[in-house]
């Protein structure tokens, strides 16, 4: 595949960065998705690092895996309303924190970010046009299934609370069938590279469209001085 997102960018026309979310249930491939698009556009986007109050497990490092900060700080900047999104998560809280899309907009990146579907609405009703939020699903319940069950270290008890998780993802998705504006994609992942060229073709026309292009640059293209 050819990186064709320098083609104008760099060369003709700067533009405004974006958040790219890719939302979606239980096995329905996202992480996979986010880390080929990483592998591709490595000088064009950056993952999102989300914030949390659990404590670090061995090996995580803060700023890397995540932004690791006390309860009584995580409040003040909900206050604060520092916050993309952010929900509690059994005893801890977790959270994407506005600063994040700021440090891609300064590195000339696009921020991907892999939250659930709750979380991704609300970033998409702050940045708006900011964002494009795609929702990903498996082909079928049966095919959800079977790649739950075969993943690494796959846990009987944990079956039933990911169909839990995946049904909530779906009935979220639905009940916004009449919101227009919050998701902007449906993309069916059944075939691994034929759903990664849909995805990669959604970033780069995202890329592309007119209202992130910088406007005194497309002006100075478009206008032509007839001697």
């Amino acid at each position: 595949m050819t990186n064709n997102l320098n083609l104008i960018e760099d060369k003709l026309i700067g533009r405004n960065n974006f958040a790219f979310v890719i939302v979606g249930p239980t096995a329905s491939g996202k992480g996979t998705m986010m880390k080929m698009l990483q592998d591709e556009f490595k000088d064009k986007v950056t993952f999102s690092i989300s914030a949390t109050t659990r404590e670090p497990r061995p090996n995580e490092v803060n700023g890397v895996n995540y932004y690791f900060i006390t309860k009584e700080e995580f409040e003040t900047k909900i206050k604060n309303e520092e916050f993309l999104e952010w929900e509690p998560v059994h005893t801890s809280y977790y959270g994407t924190l506005l600063s994040e899309y700021d440090r891609a907009n300064n590195g000339n990146l696009d921020l991907l970010l892999d939250i659930d579907i709750k979380g991704a609405i609300n970033v998409k009703k702050k940045l708006k046009e900011r964002a494009t939020l795609i929702f990903l699903v498996p082909p079928s319940f049966e095919v959800m299934k079977e790649r739950i069950m075969n993943r690494p270290g796959f846990k009987e008890e944990d079956f039933k609370h990911r169909l839990e998780s995946a049904k909530r993802e779906y009935d979220t998705f639905l009940s916004l069938q009449n919101e227009g504006g919050i998701i902007d994609y449906l993309v069916v992942n059944d075939k691994l590279e034929e759903t990664y060229e849909k995805i990669r073709s959604i970033y780069l026309a995202e890329s592309l469209k007119l209202q992130r292009l910088n406007n005194k640059e497309l002006e100075k293209l478009c206008t032509l001085e007839i001697l």
